[in-house]
């Protein structure tokens, strides 16, 4: 019983790092100021961490949700406005709030990072 009170520990922990790792990683386009869709990339690891966590306990609440619509807003909502911008439409105030969507979509992504290393979320997944 002890040593597997001791893996348990030690997944747990593993488990922490991953998600500070993870939070790490989202907060990096957030804090470059330079920001390019290549920087987008990197934003899929935390995108998948917080997936599997949420499906792992079949719960689709804001983290589950958040990470969606952070991989709608700075992957196909993005190529769309690029191929906007290729097809020569004028720049208004609209095309500016639409190049502002894949930063939100990046928040959203740190956001369920975020909850998701929460102490409370940390301590549904002891056994």
């Amino acid at each position: 019983a002890l040593r597997r009170g001791n893996e348990s520990r030690s997944a747990a922990v593993q488990n922490r790092r991953l998600l500070e790792v993870a939070l790490a990683i989202a907060a990096l386009p957030l804090i470059l100021t330079m920001q390019s869709p290549s920087q987008y990339v990197f934003a899929v690891i935390p995108m998948l961490v917080v997936l599997d966590r949420t499906l792992a306990r079949k719960e689709f609440r804001f983290a589950f949700w958040a990470v969606v619509l952070g991989w709608t807003l700075t992957g196909p909502a993005h190529t769309e406005f690029l191929g906007t911008i290729a097809r020569g439409v004028p720049i208004n105030l609209g095309m500016r709030l639409w190049a502002e969507l894949p930063l939100v979509g990046l928040v959203l992504v740190y956001l369920a990072t975020l909850r998701e290393l929460s102490p409370s979320r940390l301590r549904l997944e002891r056994p």
